[in-house]
């Protein structure tokens, strides 16, 4: 071989192994493959493109962690917790992860190259935090952002990573509305539950409507059910049971109708005006009764005196 050649090669991989060092002194944790070798020179692509962005408005970006979904929970392992960066400008932008408010070692994670949306002006990137469900089960993570746009870093944090197929039992109440009973029931996990409505802890109702689990931020779950009391016959001191299951566990919320009778005054209020009125009708015929006779008591006691004088 020609020692031109080797010497010429030589020259190549130090030329490529201190363009390597230059770029990471450039902007440490920003580095990946921003810099090429063109003839004996390393030129730094990312140098150039700050410079032209120097002058420009910053944009912070948007952090979000989106939650595993419950099959991811409940058949993979490991899973990944994928953190949205979205909308920030330049592109240059370190993000990593915490554990515990402790920081996780890059083999932990894996970001992605930052991109534009067609027609946008601002760059977005993903991050996917790989952990299991053995080791980490109830540990918080955050995904921490670091960005020239903002002097302290930017975060998203989530807790309670596998409350959604962590056993919780759930809590509930009974509402009354127009024309409807609502049973809320809140803070389950996992998911599947039934709800079915009772008139006497017996005959079963149908007339109603149950939602679909709705997952919240903690990662519990929340639903609601609607029974149509227009249909039914519900009589005074009769008892109306919602009767929720969850796995092993089953609660029961009654309401009774009130007494009609016992708690209305509208008859005794009648009877009442009826006795005043009588009251006052036989008033009035004992004072008219008393006046005739008196009248005629006058009249007779005038005539009797009159007829005497004359004889």
């Amino acid at each position: 071989m020609n020692s031109s050649y080797i010497k010429h090669d030589t020259f190549f991989l130090h030329t490529i192994y201190w363009c390597v060092l230059f770029a990471i002194s450039l902007s440490p944790g920003f580095f990946s493959d921003s810099c090429v070798i063109s003839g004996s020179c390393c030129v730094c692509s990312r140098a150039a493109t700050r410079a032209s962005e120097q002058g420009t408005e910053l944009y912070p970006p948007t952090v979000k962690i989106t939650q595993p979904t419950v099959d991811e929970l409940s058949i993979s392992d490991p899973f990944a917790i994928i953190c949205h960066v979205s909308g920030f400008f330049p592109s240059d932008i370190r993000v990593y992860w915490k554990e515990e408010d402790q920081r996780l070692p890059p083999t932990h994670f894996t970001n992605s190259p930052t991109w534009k949306y067609t027609g946008s002006s601002t760059y977005s990137m993903i991050s996917r935090l790989n952990i299991s469900k053995i080791k980490n089960k109830e540990s918080t993570y955050s995904c921490v952002v670091r960005h020239e746009s903002s002097e302290t870093p930017l975060q998203s944090t989530i807790t309670d990573v596998f409350a959604s197929v962590t056993h919780n039992r759930p809590s509930a109440t009974l509402l009354q509305g127009s024309g409807e009973l609502v049973c809320l029931v809140f803070g389950f996990s996992p998911a599947t539950i039934i709800i079915t409505w009772f008139l006497d802890d017996t005959k079963g109702l149908l007339d109603y409507n149950t939602s679909e689990p709705h997952r919240g931020p903690d990662g519990k779950f929340n639903i609601q059910s609607r029974l149509n009391l227009s249909r039914i016959t519900w009589l005074p001191g009769a008892n109306i049971t919602c009767r929720v299951t969850h796995a092993n566990s089953t609660l029961s919320l009654d309401v009774s109708k009130p007494d009609s009778l016992k708690d209305c005054n509208f008859f005794d209020d009648i009877m009442h005006v009826e006795v005043n009125q009588d009251t006052g009708v036989e008033s009035w015929y004992f004072a008219f009764t008393f006046l005739v006779l008196f009248l005629t008591s006058f009249i007779y006691g005038v005539s009797a005196t009159m007829i005497k004088t004359r004889s």
